[in-house]
């Protein structure tokens, strides 16, 4: 992916808003997961800037990798590592061919009723980032397979 952090922004008008990548109609369910392999080979491992306006993603990469592009700031992708994409966050992905892990997609309503204000997850999780997965995440993420 040879997106510039000028180029992101100068694009900013033109980014699309998307239910899932690719999409325009509504999320199917509340929570929707599906492998990454399942939706990026079918655009050759490349999903162009893109956000979501009601939609939060957490992305796992089981093997693998590539780069990210969160809010124009780059990120290498590897295997146990996981991705933070709030809603509104302008967000791409170059893929290695045959890149695995999970997508999961949730609903912004989802959160606003199960997050509590007072545990401190909500200010994390309203920051993209990529990050070490904790210990059982992948097997977390693979059980909402």
């Amino acid at each position: 992916m040879h997106y510039s952090n000028m180029t992101v922004r100068s694009a900013a008008a033109s980014i699309r808003s998307y239910n899932l990548y690719g999409e325009s109609a509504g999320l199917p369910d509340m929570v929707h997961c599906e492998t990454i392999s399942a939706r990026s080979k079918l655009h050759n491992w490349e999903l162009a800037p893109h956000r979501h306006a009601r939609l939060h993603q957490l992305l796992f990469i089981a093997s693998g990798g590539g780069h990210a592009l969160l809010d124009a700031e780059r990120y290498r992708l590897s295997p146990g590592r996981f991705v933070n994409a709030p809603a509104g966050c302008v967000h791409a992905f170059s893929f290695e061919a045959a890149t695995e892990g999970v997508v999961l997609t949730i609903a912004t309503e989802v959160l606003d009723e199960t997050l509590r204000g007072g545990e401190g997850l909500r200010p994390l999780m309203a920051r993209p980032a990529v990050l070490s997965a904790p210990r059982g995440f992948g097997a977390l993420m693979r059980l909402v397979l």
